[in-house]
C-alpha cells in the first residue's frame, strides 16, 4: 500500500510501498475538487500527495506536502477495467507507479504505460470517518430578514 515513510508528518516525506499494517500513514483521504480532479491527503498528517517543488519528471519519487492549490496536488483516477485504477497527476499526466513490489520500494512518477506496476486498488477502511458535505441552505435557520420579501431557500 501507499505509505508515508516512518509515519512522518513533515512536508517532503517520501512515499513508499509497504505491507499493509492499517496505520494511518497508509490511509488516504480522497476528495473530489471538481472536473474529475481529486486531492489525496495522508490520513495521519492531512498533507497532500504531490511532487517536490512541482518538478514532475519520469522517475521522481512522490512526497507528501502541506496542502496548497498547486497544480501538482491534483489527480485523476482512470479505471483500468480490472477493478483497479491508474492514479494520474492532473498537471503532468504522469502516473504513480513502482518498479518492484518489495517493502520500501519508492512510489514514482512514471510515463503512462500498460503495466500492473501502475495499477492501484482503492478500498474503504472499515470504521474510518467519512466526510460529508453540508450546505448552508440545509441548516436550520434561527432567524431571517432581507428587506426584499419572504426569504427563500435555494432560489436565485
Amino acid at each position: 500500500v501507499l505509505d508515508v515513510t516512518g509515519s512522518s508528518a513533515t512536508s517532503g516525506a517520501l512515499i513508499i510501498l509497504f505491507t499493509n499494517n492499517n496505520s494511518t500513514n497508509q490511509q488516504w483521504d480522497i476528495a473530489q475538487v471538481g472536473n474529475k480532479k481529486h486531492t489525496i491527503a495522508a490520513g495521519h498528517s492531512s498533507m497532500l500527495l504531490s511532487a517536490p517543488n512541482m518538478l514532475i519528471q519520469n522517475g521522481l519519487q512522490a512526497i507528501q506536502e502541506t496542502a496548497s492549490t498547486k497544480q501538482d496536488n491534483y489527480w485523476y483516477f482512470e479505471p483500468t477495467g480490472t477493478g483497479s485504477y491508474k492514479i494520474k497527476n492532473a498537471y503532468s499526466g504522469f502516473c504513480l507507479g513502482i518498479a518492484d513490489t518489495a517493502d520500501l520500494t519508492p512510489v514514482l512518477f512514471m510515463s503512462p504505460a500498460s503495466s500492473a506496476y501502475q495499477e492501484w486498488e482503492i478500498t474503504t477502511v472499515p470504521g474510518a470517518p467519512c466526510q460529508t458535505t453540508e450546505y448552508l441552505s440545509d441548516l436550520t435557520w434561527t432567524s431571517s430578514t432581507n428587506g426584499w420579501g419572504p426569504v427563500e431557500k435555494d432560489r436565485s
